[in-house]
């Protein structure tokens, strides 16, 4: 009995290592093998640009053109495409026959309603009856009572529009009180954020006298210097041409070109046209990104005293 246990465990724990070993070989391969990327672009008439990423022998790779101003990718995992913007969505199933036959359902069930349910016509009222002579009276002295009544009303309003002229003019100066509460209040919420925008400014300035504020900019500085050092292309060639109208723009154009000059180095052709206005470019390039360099630069930037001290001044 205990030797088939022993087996049991030692296939389990086979097994656990196995699992252990694949997961590792996983993370050791998104940390270690790069994601290459590789880019063309030309522009004379139009633009047309082409970008392929892929990673661990092409097992995910993504390609995006960019032709007569529309942009098309697809992504593809072992070779076989998996999202691809030239596919056309499905049609969906539309509803409308269920309702057609719903109102087929009520048209049918109308027409099958009995001739009793129809309302019948009203039959003609008939002649009213002269009214008699005691009603005719009773009625004469009802509209003297009216008209008696109507007399004393015109007393009571008279002194009803003058409470009622008191009235209005109460309603007036409450609602110009209440435009000059709502003024107030305003001036007061302007004059507010007016003095918590000061403080702001003067406790990021207070921020940026620091020390430790300087010692986090070097650091920053050092890791962007060294991601762009580390994203950058490392084989590119082809030339560039570009003029503008103006020659002074030009010229200030090319002063910008220049200071990237350690990015693109001899590779590329820059060159600048002061006659015309003109932009043509053949530009080829390729290069990696490794998550292991990427994860480092940020943890070397998360560690530093000088860092955090920033981000929790900044935070509050």
């Amino acid at each position: 009995m205990l030797p088939i246990i022993l087996t049991i465990l030692k296939v389990i724990g086979i097994v656990l290592l196995c699992i252990l070993g694949l997961l590792i070989l996983i993370l050791c391969c998104i940390l270690f093998v790069p994601v290459r990327y590789r880019a063309a672009v030309s522009q004379k008439k139009d633009t047309d640009a082409v970008l392929r990423v892929h990673w661990l022998l092409h097992i995910i790779s993504i390609k995006a053109v960019f032709r007569e101003k529309k942009l098309r990718w697809k992504l593809s995992v072992f070779g076989i495409p998996i999202q691809d913007s030239n596919r056309k969505a499905k049609p969906k199933k539309s509803r409308k026959p269920h309702k057609k036959k719903q109102e087929q359902v009520q048209e049918t069930a109308a027409e099958q309603e009995p001739e009793s349910l129809v309302p019948q016509e009203p039959m003609s009222d008939p002649a009213k009856k002269p009214v008699p002579e005691t009603q005719q009276e009773q009625a004469d002295g009802n509209t003297a009572g009216c008209e008696a009544e109507a007399a004393d009303g015109c007393e009571t309003d008279s002194t009803d529009t003058s409470g009622g002229s008191d009235r209005r003019r109460g309603g007036i100066f409450q609602k110009i009180r209440g435009i000059l509460q709502k003024i107030q209040y305003t001036i007061h919420n302007i004059y507010d954020k007016i003095k918590q925008i000061c403080h702001n400014i003067r406790r990021y300035l207070d921020i940026l006298e620091r020390e430790e504020t300087a010692a986090a900019w070097k650091q920053c500085t050092w890791a962007v210097k060294h991601l762009i050092h580390h994203i950058r292309p490392q084989n590119m060639s082809g030339h560039v041409l570009f003029g503008m109208e103006d020659p002074a723009t030009t010229g200030r154009i090319l002063s910008y070109v220049c200071l990237l000059f350690p990015l693109y180095g001899e590779h590329l052709e820059v060159q600048a046209d002061f006659e015309q206005k003109i932009l043509e470019a053949d530009v080829r390039m390729r290069g990696r990104i490794r998550v292991f360099t990427v994860l480092r630069i940020a943890l070397r930037l998360y560690r530093d005293k000088n860092v955090r001290h920033v981000l929790h001044w900044l935070g509050k």
